[in-house]
């Protein structure tokens, strides 16, 4: 007999296949990240800890899950080497959702380490998708990680998912 936590939800191939392609990185956040890591910090944490970023990857919430899976492939298949040395900063996996206790000004203290966070980095990966109207193009938040890539002299890669590069060929 299966408790409610062990209770699996049983989808045929095709609705699962219909799902996958279109969940959102804010579903795999309201859905994923924050039930698996109640008082456990980020899902990075969680998974047994993070390390020093290479890249900072700026992504939307509207970006389908599939397509920023695909993005990253892409770009590691296109960085020959970076799948060893390539550690990904992605804030739903690296930042704790739940937190919300950052003092007084919580906006301003989280802004300025963030930004200090980006710059250090020095490498940011835009993903651009749909590749005919890109989401995290419409996001201020996005807009902003680029500046501060760009204000701290880093280096900005704008990275396709492959199925849409070869849909933007045709």
């Amino acid at each position: 007999e299966e408790d409610a936590a062990s209770t699996a939800i049983r989808l045929s191939a095709g609705e699962v296949a219909r799902a996958r392609h279109l969940a959102t990185m804010d579903d795999l956040l309201q859905h994923v990240v924050r039930p698996l890591t109640v008082g456990s910090g980020s899902l990075a944490d969680t998974l047994g800890g993070s390390r020093d970023a290479t890249i900072f990857f700026s992504w939307s919430f509207r970006n389908r899950i599939d397509r920023f899976a695909d993005a990253f492939r892409a770009f590691l298949a296109s960085h020959p080497g970076a799948d060893v040395r390539c550690f990904a900063w992605i804030s739903v996996m690296c930042v704790d959702q739940h937190a919300s206790d950052f003092g007084s000004n919580p906006g301003i203290r989280w802004a300025r380490e963030f930004e200090k966070f980006v710059q250090s980095i020095k490498h940011t990966v835009l993903l651009f998708s749909p590749w005919n109207d890109a989401e995290a193009l419409k996001r201020t938040w996005c807009l902003w990680e680029l500046y501060l890539t760009a204000a701290a002299g880093g280096k900005l890669s704008v990275q396709l998912p492959a199925l849409e590069q070869e849909q933007m060929g045709r």
